[in-house]
């Protein structure tokens, strides 16, 4: 996750809005934090354009169970999402979908945008060592 988060910094695109889906809270600290390097960097209408969604606030899901799992069999979530959505041009950023990730994309109806099998599995190999 901390090399995924570093992603919310693409906001400086004034026409961009992120939304960075976690599997678990994080605390105030930290997004005052992200906030902060925002600022500093003097992005405009940073905390209107970045959301940070947990997923499964009740911990309710298994450990083991992907955050894209977690997320299509939250309806409270997914409406959430939705709401978010719908006035947005939207996608996935996801380094290799996983068939659970096609569903979520099929079901929202936002394209993944990802690496081909190759490049993902180079990158993968050299950040597992």
């Amino acid at each position: 996750m901390n090399t995924q988060i570093t992603r919310i910094f693409n906001i400086r695109n004034p026409h961009k809005h992120i939304i960075y889906i976690l599997p678990f809270a994080l605390d105030e600290e930290t997004i005052n934090y992200y906030y902060k390097i925002m600022e500093l960097e003097e992005i405009p209408n940073y905390k209107e354009r970045v959301t940070f969604l947990e997923v499964d606030p009740s911990f309710c899901f298994k450990q083991r169970i992907s955050i894209s799992a977690k997320l299509y069999y939250n309806s409270a979530i997914i409406r959430k999402l939705k709401k978010k959505l719908k006035d947005f041009a939207s996608y996935f950023v996801i380094s290799y979908p996983s068939l659970v990730d096609i569903k979520l994309s099929v079901y929202l109806n936002i394209p993944i945008f990802g690496g081909d099998l190759h490049s993902v599995l180079q990158i993968q190999k050299r950040t597992s060592l």
